[in-house]
């Protein structure tokens, strides 16, 4: 993604970049918190008037609290060219977008994962592995008796890994509640970094009525879900 400014350039050896330039990230490596190199193209005049394109590779340490839209700026940054030497590449933003990812959607630091099923499998008790985000890892989980259409399972602690500074209050939380104290001293190394809420909710694939009232079921129960989603992100 990502688009030259307006404007020419300045004369031999003047380059230019997109003044925002996009990249995008999977949730897997919001998640994972793992490297990515990106490649921004830059343009330069050569002495001879010809137009030519570097692509100068950043590198970029994903983090977990990134959402679709932070953005990075990298400063200016000195490089050599065989075409005009030693030249100054300009500035350079870029701007995350977060790839829609296949069964999760991600809530602030919580992650929601919507399970299809069938109302004939709604009145039978299943035992179900649902894939996490991390892309290795999965959730066994077993429903008692008759699902409802919308119905939603909360799981605490398999959401998003939160920020350092979330981390560590939500660490001073756990401490205080164990103790009884409000006394503050960070996580401590080597203990996992606390994760958001898992939301499971199940949606028949073959509705749950009539017209009408499968309209309004569904609207009824997404309203309540978004509003737990929500709550749970407001009480953190």
């Amino acid at each position: 993604g990502g688009g030259f400014p307006g404007g020419g350039m300045r004369g031999p050896g003047a380059g230019t970049a997109p003044a925002a330039f996009e990249t995008e990230v999977t949730l897997e490596e919001l998640f994972n918190g793992s490297s990515k190199e990106v490649l921004v193209p830059h343009r330069f005049q050569a002495p001879n008037g010809a137009v030519f394109t570097y692509r100068h590779t950043y590198r970029v340490k994903v983090k977990s609290s990134w959402k679709d839209g932070t953005t990075l700026r990298f400063p200016e940054t000195d490089v050599k060219l065989a075409q005009v030497g030693r030249v100054r590449l300009p500035a350079v933003t870029l701007v995350l977008r977060v790839a829609k990812h296949r069964y999760f959607e991600r809530v602030g630091d919580d992650l929601v994962l919507r399970v299809l099923l069938h109302r004939s499998q709604a009145g039978r008790r299943l035992r179900l592995k649902l894939p996490m985000v991390d892309g290795v890892s999965v959730l066994e989980v077993e429903t008692e008796g008759r699902v409802m259409h919308g119905e939603i399972k909360e799981f605490e602690g398999l959401g998003m890994p939160l920020s350092s500074s979330a981390a560590a209050a939500a660490s001073q939380h756990a401490k205080a509640k164990r103790s009884g104290s409000s006394s503050s001293q960070g996580r401590p190394e080597g203990e996992p970094r606390p994760r958001g809420k898992l939301f499971v909710q199940f949606q028949f694939t073959d509705g749950v009525g009539g017209q009408s009232d499968r309209a309004g079921a569904q609207g009824g129960r997404e309203t309540e879900a978004r509003d737990r989603w929500a709550g749970a992100g407001r009480q953190r």
